[in-house]
Formats: structure tokens, sequence, C-alpha cells
């Protein structure tokens, strides 16, 4: 039987919680990779844990955050529905290949060529190879090196391989999900309306269309989400 941690009942609050080891761990692998494959050439970013829809996760550019003093950011989030204990064969070394997925996306937001929304140039697959993971569209060593959606294979002695194998014990997360909130992937007859309301994240403008379009706010430059109903 195992329980939950208990709140520390003193008469003033802490700076301790499993909110606080979850989140570091984040910082201290991106701080990580950052050292070791893009020599810290990276701008500090929110990492955020997010569970959107068929992803495993993704970048955004459109410096959604900002601080109380002006200073803004980018994010990137990981899927939560793909870091549990027993998720199909997905490892820990899966997950941080992900999250440098994303660093090369940050990367390439300053300091490379910029494509399209959601579209992996041939300057994203170069850049992705030399930290030591291969682009392909469908998960074979054979398939396209660019598109709109793309996996990744971890290169045998590369870059990260070589990183992962050193990385330090206590850099990784310590807690995974127990369950997918996206549930199985056997489709699902849904009973909602044709047509849903989507949504920018950064300006909150609001556009109605049918379910499954890939839209982009034109002020924002980011994708639109589509807008929950009760």
């Amino acid at each position: 039987m195992t329980t939950n941690k208990k709140n520390n009942n003193t008469a003033t609050w802490n700076d301790s919680g499993i909110n606080i080891e979850q989140y570091e761990a984040l910082q201290a692998m991106f701080n990580y990779f950052n050292f070791k494959l893009f020599k810290n050439s990276l701008p500090e970013c929110v990492l955020t844990l997010n569970r959107e829809r068929n992803t495993y996760g993704y970048f955004v550019s459109a410096e959604g955050w900002q601080d109380r003093k002006g200073t803004k950011y980018n994010e990137i989030a990981l899927n939560p529905d793909y870091m549990g204990l027993d998720d199909e064969g997905r490892t820990d070394k899966d997950i941080m290949a992900t999250l440098v997925h994303e660093m090369v996306h940050l990367w390439q937001h300053y300091d490379g060529s910029e494509p399209r929304r959601c579209y992996h140039n041939k300057d994203f697959a170069e850049k992705m190879e030399s930290v030591g993971l291969w682009t392909t569209n469908d998960g074979t060593k054979e398939g396209k090196r660019t598109g709109q959606r793309m996996h990744h294979l971890i290169i045998e002695g590369g870059a990260f391989d070589v990183a992962y194998n050193e990385m330090p014990a206590d850099l990784f997360i310590p807690c995974k999900t127990l369950f997918k909130l996206q549930g199985s992937k056997k489709k699902i007859v849904k009973k909602q309306a044709t047509k849903v309301t989507y949504f920018c994240p950064v300006c909150g403008e609001q556009v109605k269309g049918k379910e499954g379009l890939n839209l982009i706010c034109g002020d924002c430059h980011v994708e639109l989400r589509i807008k929950l109903t009760k």
C-alpha cells in the first residue's frame, strides 16, 4: 500500500513539495542539454506539462509568457499522456529526446531559418542530426527528412546518446503519470457538433470552423486551439 506525502504541518509556509521537485527536474534537464548539445546558446523558456492531443510535445514561438519585469519567454511543453510508467515502450530517454527535439525548434526560432508553423525544414533536420537525432516522417531511417509532422530516431553514438548516457541520475523526472487523459487510441464516436470554436492562446481571438482544421493566428503566428464548452 502506498500513501501520499503529507504536507509539513508547521506554523509557516515552506518551499518544498513534489511540484517543485518535478519542475526543478524539467529545468535541470533543459539546462543540461542546453550545455551539452547547444553550448548554452538557447535562451530561457517556460517549461510546461500539457496534455495536448496527439503530440509528445510542442514549442510555442510567440513569446506567450511574460514575467513581472516585462521579459517575454517562449514555451516548450511535454505531454504527460506520453510520460507514463507503462507507456508502450517510451522510456526516459525517449522523453528527453522529445525535449531536445523541441529545443531545436527554440534554436531555429533565434539562430536558424525558421519555417512556417509546424513545418520541419532542411535547416531543422541538419541541426537535429548535429545533436544526435534523425528526422523521419514515418519513424524509419529511410523516411523523409522534412515535412509537416515529423518523428525522430536517436542516433546510436550520436551527441544526444552520449549526453544521455552521461546524465546524472538526479536529473530524471521524479513522477510519471498513471493514466492517459486521452484514453485508448481506438476511434470514439463523437456526439459533439460538427463546428467548434477555435481561439488564439495569446490574444484570445476566436473563430468557428469544423474540427480538425490547422488554423494559425495571423497576428500572433501561433496555432489556434479548440475552446472547450461545458
